[in-house]
């Protein structure tokens, strides 16, 4: 296995899912690292269109702070994975601490478990 190879596509996913999350999400100030949904609208107490609106607002809110979970779970993963190549655990399994098969770690560089713990 290429470490640097992998570190190099490990810090690219990291850019990735950055630009993604900011797409829809802000840093959180009462948690270090983590994010929060952005919302896009102020509404005027008397608009017409008021309920609709807030509806449509939280059924959006609600799809992208899933998404933005998913995405925060996936930048830890991955800077997790540029840890432990740094101090030189990258590829090994975090629960029973054996080799994470080539194979895995190909398909997913940020695999922290081998495929029997899995």
């Amino acid at each position: 296995m290429n470490i640097d190879k992998q570190k190099a596509h490990l810090e690219e996913q990291r850019e990735n899912l950055l630009k993604d999350i900011e797409k829809i999400g802000v840093k959180d100030s009462s948690d270090p690292g983590g994010f929060i949904v952005k919302e896009e609208k102020d509404y005027a107490p008397n608009d017409v269109n008021d309920d609709i609106d807030q509806a449509d607002e939280q059924e959006m809110i609600l799809t992208n702070n899933a998404l933005l979970g998913d995405l925060e779970t996936r930048l830890k993963n991955v800077e997790k994975a540029l840890e432990n190549i740094e101090n030189g655990n990258y590829g090994k399994c975090e629960k029973c601490q054996g080799e994470i098969e080539g194979e895995r770690i190909m398909a997913n560089p940020s695999a922290n478990t081998c495929i029997s713990c899995m």
